[in-house]
């Protein structure tokens, strides 16, 4: 959904401390970390205002600032610079160049909200009514589709591809529209005010089930759909939307979705534009990761940074497409199941459901699979929760 602010600040820890500052006073945030490609991120949120820092990578702040006021479409947003930079000569040039605030750094957190609403305004009136969206009702995930599909493109019709949900109170919050979509009943909606669809890869396992996304367009709630950066216009999903109804696309960075519910997203090791979600709503963090390979030799760098994305979750759902790791490098976009319990492991992850199964795999198999990774966990003395995700299994959070 679009932001009311985008934050440039290569200082992650203090963008997520302003971020969520400004979240507690209503304000829906993105946050990037530089100032590459700083433009088209802006128009790709719509934020209605922009805080910039002027010393950061890629872009400096007060060039950002000129392109935004010689551009007629971006000429009217609001601008604040935070900087340490408190030489007055600096000050001047922002305000020369059309910011609207210039904040010195430390930040006053406290009075961040207040100095924000003085050139951006109150919160829109619909945050305090989407805050209630999230605070009633046990959080519960059901996996509607469990399988990915051979390179043949073999799924048994008994088979459900990629789909998980998770129910927390009046929001909705799906999880690709593999075929699982189809099975998503009425009773499910039964509700709910706000449907989020996060869409992984424009492929097959993760769209097959689009044609399902008519049931979820009701005059009841208000459905966004979020997908790689790139994609938007390439899913299987026009024919079925509404004119004018747009999808908004994901960069690796975090999205405020609305107070209380925040969306974190990372490029999964796969073919062509793939991510990772992380998905936090009240105080637990789902990470949905059906695409990504975590062997080979070319993927140290991305192992850890995926133990970094996953770390404390309470729930991680990870491609399990590959048998047990050990034989050749395969080098086809997927996991085996001995690496994601590895992942989850090193990451603290809480409980690991496995996932995006091989559908030439029988059912035996996979309980032997599981088998195996349960003996793995316990002769590694640790407490990680495990459980092989088969199409209609629901878990409370």
């Amino acid at each position: 959904m679009p932001s009311d602010i985008i934050i440039f600040e290569d200082n992650e820890n203090l963008a997520k401390l302003m971020a969520e500052a400004l979240g507690l006073g209503g304000y829906s945030v993105t946050i990037k970390l530089d100032g590459r490609d700083a433009l088209s991120a802006i128009k790709a949120s719509g934020a209605r205002l922009v805080i910039l820092d002027i010393m950061m990578p890629g872009m400096d702040g007060v060039t950002v600032l000129r392109l935004l006021r010689a551009n007629p479409e971006t000429r009217a947003l609001k601008v604040v610079v935070a900087s340490g930079k408190k030489y007055e000569e600096d000050k001047a040039r922002a305000y020369k160049a059309g910011v609207n605030l210039f904040l010195e750094k430390p930040l006053n957190l406290k009075g961040l909200v207040e100095q924000i609403s003085s050139v951006l305004g109150a919160p829109q009136p619909t945050a305090k009514t989407e805050q209630k969206l999230i605070l009633a009702g046990q959080m519960k995930i059901t996996i509607l589709g469990s399988w990915s599909l051979h390179p043949s493109g073999l799924l048994d019709y008994q088979k459900k591809s990629c789909c998980a949900v998770l129910r927390s109170g009046e929001a909705l919050f799906l999880f690709d529209a593999g075929s699982g979509l189809f099975d998503l009943s009425e009773t499910s909606l039964e509700g709910v005010k706000k449907v989020f669809l996060f869409v992984v890869h424009a492929g097959p396992p993760c769209t097959s089930g689009m044609a399902g996304i008519r049931e979820l367009l009701n005059p009841a709630h208000e459905l966004q759909i979020y997908a790689p950066e790139g994609l938007e216009g390439l899913l299987p999903i026009r024919p079925y939307l509404p004119e004018g109804m747009r999808v908004f696309p994901v960069f690796e960075e975090d999205y405020s979705l609305f107070n209380g519910a925040a969306l974190s997203a990372m490029h999964a090791q796969y073919v062509g534009s793939t991510m990772t979600y992380k998905l936090k709503v009240k105080d637990r963090q789902i990470v949905y990761a059906p695409l990504g390979e975590l062997s080979g030799e070319h993927v140290g760098e991305y192992r850890d940074k995926m133990k970094k994305f996953c770390q404390g979750a309470d729930v991680l759902i990870h491609d399990a497409y590959n048998r047990s790791a050990g034989g050749p490098v395969r080098s086809n976009g997927h996991s085996s199941w001995t690496e994601a319990v590895e992942v989850a492991l090193l990451a603290k992850v809480k409980k690991l459901i496995l996932f995006g199964h091989d559908p030439t795999r029988s059912e035996w198999q996979l309980q032997e699979q599981e088998t195996q990774a349960l003996q793995m966990i316990k002769e590694g003395g640790n407490s990680l929760q495990l459980v092989t995700a088969k199409d209609g299994l629901q878990l409370d959070l």
